[in-house]
C-alpha cells in the first residue's frame, strides 16, 4: 500500500507500508526488491504501528514519531536494522502522547511536557534533549 512516510538516508528509502503478518510497519528500500525488507515489528503481530508525523533524515539514521501501543506517540529512531531501530525517549510517561509540534521540513522535534518543554535539535546525540524552562 502507498505510504504517507518515504525519506531518503544517505540513498536508502524508509517508508511504513503494510506487511501481511505485520500490519503498517517500517520498511527499508535500496530500490531493489531484494533489498526492500521490513525493518522491524515495532507493534508486534499483525496490529500495525501509528505512524504520526512525516519521517526525517539524518544522515544515515531516520528520526520519526510512532505509537507502538504502549508509550503513545513517541520520538523513534533507525539506522536501517531491527537492533538499531528503537524509541529514543518517553517524552511524556505513560500512554500519553509525547509528540505535540513537528517541524516538516527540519529535524526539529518539540514536545510538550508538564511541566516544562523538552527539545531535540540538529547536532544534539539522540536521546539526549535538551529541558528548557
Amino acid at each position: 500500500s502507498p505510504s504517507s512516510n518515504m525519506v531518503n538516508a544517505n540513498g536508502t528509502l524508509f517508508f511504513n507500508s503494510w506487511g501481511s503478518g505485520t500490519g503498517v510497519e517500517l520498511w527499508k528500500s535500496n530500490g531493489t526488491e531484494a533489498g526492500t525488507v521490513l525493518v522491524k515489528d515495532i507493534k508486534t503481530g499483525t496490529l500495525s504501528t501509528s505512524f504520526q508525523k512525516p519521517f526525517v533524515a539524518l544522515g544515515d539514521t531516520v528520526i520519526f514519531s510512532a505509537d507502538n501501543g504502549t508509550y503513545g506517540y513517541e520520538l523513534w529512531k533507525s539506522d536501517g536494522t531491527e537492533a538499531g531501530t528503537g524509541l529514543i525517549t518517553n517524552l511524556y510517561a505513560g500512554t500519553s502522547n509525547g509528540i505535540i509540534q513537528w517541524a516538516e521540513a527540519l529535524p526539529y522535534i518539540t514536545a510538550e511536557c508538564m511541566p516544562r518543554q523538552t527539545t531535540a535539535r540538529p547536532g544534539m546525540s539522540p536521546g539526549q534533549p535538551t529541558a528548557q524552562p
